[in-house]
């Protein structure tokens, strides 16, 4: 008989995530994000939004969290949505990154 022991030599992911969703993206990204995942989903209905989200951010779908987070933003008054709207394109012409 043969034993086979394998012993991690750390605790912590090799990778873990850049960013973390919503704390490190700023409001215009997650808008980026959230109107990627609609493009995703009305181009591929069949598609859930969980594949829609990790495709579109690029990190770890959280369905709670995508939820709460994403029905504030549809409801948000479109005067507000839109003036961040616009900082984003304002801060693209100047080469600031969102």
């Amino acid at each position: 008989m043969f034993v086979i022991s394998i012993t991690r030599t750390s605790s912590h992911q090799p990778h873990p995530p850049t960013k973390r969703w919503p704390n490190d993206y700023t409001v215009s990204a997650i808008a980026d994000g959230f109107q990627t995942m609609d493009a995703i989903t009305t181009q591929s209905p069949t598609v859930t939004q969980c594949v829609a989200f990790e495709r579109a951010f690029g990190c770890r779908y959280a369905k709670g969290t995508v939820c709460r987070h994403h029905a504030v933003y549809r409801k948000a008054d479109p005067t507000i949505r839109e003036a961040f709207e616009r900082m984003r394109v304002m801060s693209r012409r100047r080469g600031v990154s969102s």
